[in-house]
């Protein structure tokens, strides 16, 4: 693949403290023309320029390089020579029409100047570049950076956190100072790989769901005689699961029909199919030659694209408003893992296991309408949006396998069976200890332990200790520490008080313990 020369994934960045700039303008331009460093540049970024306004604009410029300068305020700084800032743009970089200047900050404690750039090629994760250029005097107040803090955050309103810094996508070498500075230059290489290079595109098969492929799935298991299926089974359970999954799959495959999309790593949450079809009109119209075509689609485009981020914003909104955080953070890309609340089971007396055979198809087909169809499929394959969509047709063999399982007091092996998926906890993960695993499991079996557990739960309630907060439903960590948090503060607003906590670690039901430990 051809090398980006000058236009790398991040900018390559030269920065120093000059002591003045304009007698250096000479050894500067010479630097630029001979040494690979320099021409490669994406942006030069010095501090104490000692320029003002006596110096011609042209004595610091360089063919190439688009200027921007922040001269010191001899009256907003209290000082009457020295300081100043510039910053050099490579126009092979970014366009000069794209050089926006956010920022001016000139005061006796610091010179700030911030840039906003947009450059010919930038990787879809970033949206743009901020550069901002620093210099705090020796005089300043470097345990008071208030002005620096205030001048960041009003270039970054919605308070942005950065989750992955890019210290490693930088290589830093020291450079000779320019001309006969006494501060050494330090020249920022780039060694950032995009993400769509770091991760291969994926091939999926996808369902094209659809009123009418739904349609014709309601009417293919609505014309099923599912005795014939049980029959042959008698009271095989494991056999007559796999059989009943299996058809369920096999209308599924006939009803909704497929198709491979690829998928990249870096890929938007906004853009949609629309989007990408007038992405590739937009191709075939520069490719023909055809400028009127072009300025059509690029315009029917952006107002394409403003539409998609303003329906995708309201789409976050509107699951805000509906408290659905999980989806909020998964759409933002910052994914928080609230994880499922577990199951405790119960062992039931005899009664008990009579009351549950009693099921009804209302039961069944409320808890399958439940189920939310953005899930994965299990091991059984079957997608939660069969289940979900086909709830009346279904329900009727469902509960025939539910009550066909309380009976043998037996659970399908492919009930059982869970897929493990390693997501990685760390960006770079190593050793198997830095990922989490995530399981799989059958959609119909925890539709049976829904059903099971608005039984159970009505009968251990009372003797569930008001103070437990795992396991129980809309109950979470933050509610155990707001408790323990309140019981500490209340008694320490008393005089004379103390608190001491003691903290004990449980092993989970599940934990294996040796047969030599007591529990």
């Amino acid at each position: 693949m051809k090398r980006r020369r000058f236009k790398p994934c991040i900018p390559a960045v030269i920065t120093g403290n000059v002591r003045s700039l304009a007698n250096k303008m000479d050894k500067l331009e010479a630097l630029t023309r001979t040494q690979r460093e320099y021409r490669e540049a994406s942006i030069m970024c010095f501090t104490e320029t000692w320029v003002h306004g006596l110096i011609p604009d042209s004595n610091v410029t360089i063919a190439g390089f688009s200027t921007v300068q922040a001269d010191r305020d001899t009256t907003a700084a209290g000082k009457k020579k020295g300081g100043g800032l510039a910053v050099f743009i490579s126009n092979r970089w970014c366009n000069p029409e794209h050089i926006h200047v956010k920022e001016r900050v000139c005061s006796p404690d610091v010179e700030l100047i911030a840039i906003g750039l947009h450059p010919y090629y930038l990787p879809r994760e970033f949206i743009n570049v901020i550069a901002i250029t620093v210099y705090i005097p020796p005089t300043g107040e470097h345990e008071r950076p208030t002005v620096l803090s205030l001048s960041l955050l009003s270039l970054i309103p919605c308070r942005i956190n950065i989750l992955e810094p890019l210290s490693s996508s930088q290589v830093t070498s020291i450079m000779p100072p320019l001309g006969k500075s006494d501060h050494n230059l330090v020249l920022l290489s780039p060694s950032y790989t995009p993400v769509v290079k770091q991760q291969s595109v994926t091939m999926r098969t996808v369902m094209k769901w659809s009123n009418g492929a739904m349609d014709c799935l309601r009417d293919a298991l609505e014309t099923t005689n599912w005795s014939a299926l049980c029959e042959p089974h008698g009271e095989d359970l494991d056999g007559l699961t796999d059989c009943v999954s299996d058809y369920i799959k096999f209308c599924t495959e006939n009803s909704v029909p497929t198709k491979k999309v690829r998928c990249y790593p870096n890929n938007k949450p906004w853009v949609t199919s629309d989007l990408k079809a007038l992405l590739n009109k937009k191709k075939r119209a520069f490719t023909a030659g055809d400028p009127a075509e072009l300025r059509r689609v690029q315009k029917e485009l952006k107002r394409s694209l403003k539409e998609s981020k303003d329906t995708y914003r309201k789409k976050l909104e509107s699951r805000l408003e509906r408290n659905q955080t999980r989806d909020v953070w998964s759409g933002m890309r910052t994914i928080t893992g609230f994880q499922k609340k577990g199951i405790r089971s119960a062992d039931g007396s005899v009664d008990q296991a009579n009351e549950l055979n009693q099921f009804f198809n209302s039961q069944v087909r409320r808890e399958l309408e439940r189920l939310n169809q953005r899930k994965a499929a299990g091991p059984d394959g079957i997608s939660p949006r069969v289940p979900k969509n086909c709830s009346r047709q279904l329900c009727g063999i469902l509960q025939h396998l539910f009550n066909q399982s309380l009976h043998l007091q037996r659970i399908p092996v492919l009930w059982k069976t869970s897929c493990l998926v390693p997501v990685p906890k760390k960006t770079h993960p190593v050793a198997p200890s830095d990922y989490r695993p995530i399981a799989l499991t059958s959609h119909i079996m925890k539709v049976m332990e829904r059903l099971v557990l608005s039984h159970i739960r009505p009968l251990v309630s009372p003797f569930q200790d008001p103070l437990q907060f795992a396991y129980q439903p809309k109950v979470g960590v933050d509610d155990a520490v707001i408790c323990l948090l309140q019981r500490a503060y209340s008694s320490l607003d008393r005089l004379n008080t103390t608190v001491w906590v003691m903290f004990f670690d449980f092993s989970s039901a599940s934990s294996p313990t040796p047969s030599s430990q007591d529990c």
